[in-house]
């Protein structure tokens, strides 16, 4: 075996080691980690576990899911009653504070117990703007009913500044296959 044919097979056992690592690697890092550890029967299984919590364990799950992102300095869960219209306090790391109003609804609730409206939107604003905050989220598995889209476009269209978002159960699911990996399960089923 020449010097040159030498030379080739050496590269090529590097280079596999190479692929090797990268590949263990992948699985250690907690961000690609997560692709390998949700599988679409895991979405479906959280998805029915989140649709059978109680309002206050909906309002945790919550809380655990906001801070998975780690997009936030702080993630505060409030108290169960006389919450002020605010289940969760996040706050950027850059200083904005944003409300989280959460509201889960079962699947035999009627149509219309299950959407928010004007009034738990007029809440949520309501403490928002007590508190000069001027970012609120509706964390819900419900929907929105069309006076309540009607208050949010009319209340961000009089203030620029204020900001309300609906991350609804697609947004929800899409956040657990984002940032969570099969841990979430020895929290959701605590």
């Amino acid at each position: 075996m020449d010097l040159f044919n030498m030379a080739l097979i050496v590269i090529a056992i590097l280079s596999l080691i190479s692929w090797v690592r990268m590949l263990i690697d992948m699985k250690k890092n907690p961000i690609v980690s997560k692709y390998y550890d949700l599988s679409n029967e895991d979405i479906c299984e959280i998805k029915n576990i989140i649709k059978n919590m109680d309002g206050r364990q909906f309002e945790k799950f919550c809380e655990y899911l906001f801070k998975q992102t780690k997009q936030y300095s702080s993630v505060v869960l409030t108290q169960a009653t006389h919450d002020e219209g605010r289940d969760v306090i996040l706050t950027t790391h850059d200083g904005e504070v944003i409300y989280v109003e959460c509201k889960r609804y079962t699947d035999q609730a009627r149509r219309e117990e299950w959407t928010i409206g004007r009034e738990i939107l007029q809440k949520l604003t309501g403490a928002m703007i007590s508190n000069n905050v001027k970012h609120g989220i509706v964390f819900t598995t419900g929907n929105i009913h069309q006076n309540g889209w009607d208050f949010i476009n009319k209340l961000e269209a009089n203030n620029p500044d204020i900001k309300i978002e609906i991350y609804n159960m697609d947004t929800i699911m899409q956040m657990v296959k984002e940032y969570c990996d099969n841990n979430i399960y020895r929290y959701i089923l605590a």
